[in-house]
């Protein structure tokens, strides 16, 4: 039971860090968004694809802001 627990505030705690780097993702903030979405894709595997969905839009926007 303890583990299930467990596992339950790890979701939470992915999902939070997710949420986060989708808001800096939003506000141009693309190295703080990265490390986040990389803690998320840490803490559980079920996020991995979104985490990596958001890491792909912050190289996106890097590509795009560095060459205009």
């Amino acid at each position: 039971m303890l583990a299930s627990a467990g596992m339950g505030i790890a979701a939470d705690r992915a999902r939070l860090h997710l949420g986060r780097a989708v808001t800096f993702l939003e506000q141009g903030m693309l190295r703080e968004s990265l490390a986040e979405a990389n803690s998320a894709a840490y803490l559980d595997h079920a996020i991995r694809p979104e985490a990596l969905l958001v890491a792909r839009m912050c190289v996106l926007r890097e590509l795009v802001g560095g060459s205009g």
